[in-house]
């Protein structure tokens, strides 16, 4: 005999229960680094100490803190709401010019790719380079110098000068 009762289901073992106060994010400081490159934090408030924490950065960010964490704020998040797990989700800053690319900052790496769907642009004073998502490429500058220690090629369906 089939009845409508709801059927009761037993609370799956991997279900999280709720946190009683759900912790907001929190600016740390990284206080050491450790063998294989494990940072251990501390934050106002922290009961136990520098903990381990995961990363979860820009390559800009992991860069930067990879070369000098020293004195740099970070803003932590905690897996499971739990104080004992955190997590670096970025550098905290104070302007947005501390926020920009210095070229200095890159140093070290051995390919870096931009990616843009419409335009890609970079900029200098009065010189510019375009690449647009057509294939279309924009050099424009006061003067542009090109040169080449060997053979130097200009191609294309058509080539016009002047």
């Amino acid at each position: 005999m089939k009845t409508n009762a709801p059927k009761t289901r037993s609370p799956s073992p991997h279900a999280a229960e709720p946190a009683a106060s759900p912790l907001g994010a929190r600016v740390g400081r990284i206080v050491e680094v450790r063998d294989g490159g494990v940072p251990h934090v501390d934050f106002e408030g922290n009961p136990h100490g520098p903990l381990p924490a995961r990363l979860a950065l820009s390559a800009a960010d992991a860069h930067r803190l990879a070369t000098g964490w020293d004195g740099v704020d970070v803003l932590l998040v905690f897996s499971a709401q739990d104080l004992c797990r955190p997590l670096v989700v970025g550098i905290v800053r104070e302007t947005f010019e501390e926020c920009l690319l210095h070229a200095e900052e890159w140093a070290g790496f051995e390919a870096l790719r931009l990616r843009a769907t419409g335009e890609l642009s970079l900029q200098c004073g009065e010189a510019k380079l375009v690449l647009r998502h057509d294939g279309v490429v924009s050099i424009v500058g006061r003067e542009v110098v090109s040169r080449a220690r060997g053979r130097h090629r200009i191609r294309g369906g058509t080539v016009e000068i002047n």
